[in-house]
């Protein structure tokens, strides 16, 4: 599903209410704090206070339960082989990549918040993933995937699925190694170079979906609607 918060909304209603709009007055001295005053704007809150208790009540809206703390870490953490699981899925289900050698990737910095234990809204989606970022694959040759290895090594790993790393060696399925590439499913981000990740431009091919990672991940809450994903060590060096 997409979820969506009027937020062009908020700023539309604030830029036609420009001409009222409060006046915020900001003195600065040398060596000294910023010091404002705004003066309240009526008009203004009222048109903003119908999408504000309309947003509250969406993000508040429990979509699961996490029974084990999914946590951002490295090499290895529970969230980040949930995440890459998922982005595999989507993958092979709806990017016409069933029949292909795929793995997934992924990068620590780009889940921002635990999921703790708890309900899950969908504020707790936000908060893990806030980027508006797309479910992108690419096709890379097998030479490449050394420059992939050399960097999760010098971060010290980054979230995977659908491959290994066992002792420093990448474990690779029978058919990337009979096809000669492999299909690297990931988000815009990286392959647009994002986290120098600069491997990832190197490929024969390119797809990219309208589908946001951040739906993905809810997608797959409210599929199971329980959490309880035990950690697995993918990497060790």
């Amino acid at each position: 599903m997409k979820f969506f918060i009027p937020l062009t909304i908020i700023l539309g209603a604030g830029l036609m209410a420009c001409s009222s709009v409060s006046t915020h007055i900001i003195s600065v001295n040398s060596n000294d704090a910023v010091v404002g005053t705004t003066s309240p704007n009526a008009k203004m809150d009222s048109i903003i206070a119908p999408y504000s208790v309309q947003v509250k009540s969406k993000m508040g809206k429990v979509i699961g339960e996490c029974k084990l703390e999914m946590l951002p870490q490295r090499p290895n953490s529970n969230l980040g082989n949930w995440t890459c699981d998922l982005l595999l899925q989507y993958g092979k289900d709806s990017m016409g990549l069933a029949n292909e050698p795929v793995m997934s990737l992924y990068n620590v910095g780009g889940l921002r918040a635990a999921i703790t234990v708890g309900p899950i809204t969908y504020g707790t989606m936000f908060q893990v993933m806030p980027f508006d970022n797309v479910v992108s694959a690419v096709k890379l040759p097998i030479p490449v995937l050394d420059e992939m290895l050399a960097y999760l090594k010098a971060k010290n790993g980054e979230p995977i699925g659908g491959i290994s790393i066992v002792n420093g060696q990448l474990q690779l399925p029978e058919n990337v190694k009979s096809k000669g590439y492999v299909w690297v499913i990931t988000s815009d981000f990286l392959v647009n170079g994002g986290d120098n990740m600069l491997f990832l431009g190197k490929y024969l091919e390119r797809k990219d979906s309208n589908k946001l990672i951040r739906n993905v991940l809810i997608d797959g809450v409210q599929k199971t609607r329980i959490l309880e994903i035990q950690s697995e060590d993918r990497i060790t060096f």
